[in-house]
């Protein structure tokens, strides 16, 4: 975290950052939030870490996979329900 600080306080002058340079904060500024959920939990920067990238996330892709298949299906079924609607009322005319 501190290593953090100096990075964004070295980082006064007004000069465009490079490509690494903005990975590097982004990167250390993801490690920060991680300590801090460590720290906050009492789980630790690695057991964070681990359920974050291990479990949350994987399970959180699957879910989303889920809901987009299932909206899928829904939008197919509304599709054909709809053609067959419209093929009545063409036939009525």
């Amino acid at each position: 975290m501190i290593e953090l600080i100096q990075t964004l306080t070295s980082i006064t002058q007004f000069s465009v950052p490079t490509m690494s340079e903005i990975i590097t904060i982004l990167f250390q500024i993801c490690c920060g939030i991680i300590y801090l959920i460590g720290e906050a939990t009492g789980m630790g920067y690695e057991l964070a870490n681990l359920v974050i990238f291990v479990v949350v996330h994987p399970l959180i892709t699957l879910i989303f996979f889920y809901l987009w298949r299932k909206a899928q299906i829904k939008n197919r079924a509304f599709r054909e329900f709809s053609e067959i609607s419209h093929a009545q009322r063409s036939s009525e005319i």
